[in-house]
């Protein structure tokens, strides 16, 4: 199985960029839509320290990572 990543991030870096806190999705509502189109299963984590919170879909296509750097 290959694994695919995207990043999908909007990270806080002042005024340059006009972030607001309205305008992040929390990771427990993105990782909800993502559950309801496609069934996922949490992974264990490869070593102590690792950043993202990895999923498996149930069908065993493909993996994915969250890391919620906001919320």
């Amino acid at each position: 199985m290959a694994e695919l990543y995207a990043d999908i991030e909007f990270l806080d870096v002042s005024s340059s960029n006009d972030w607001r806190k309205s305008h992040v999705a929390p990771g427990h509502e993105w990782l909800k839509r993502i559950h309801q189109r496609r069934p996922l299963r949490p992974l264990k984590r490869h070593q102590a320290g690792e950043t993202a919170l990895r999923y498996v879909y149930v069908d065993g296509q493909d993996k994915i990572g969250l890391i919620n750097s906001i919320t």
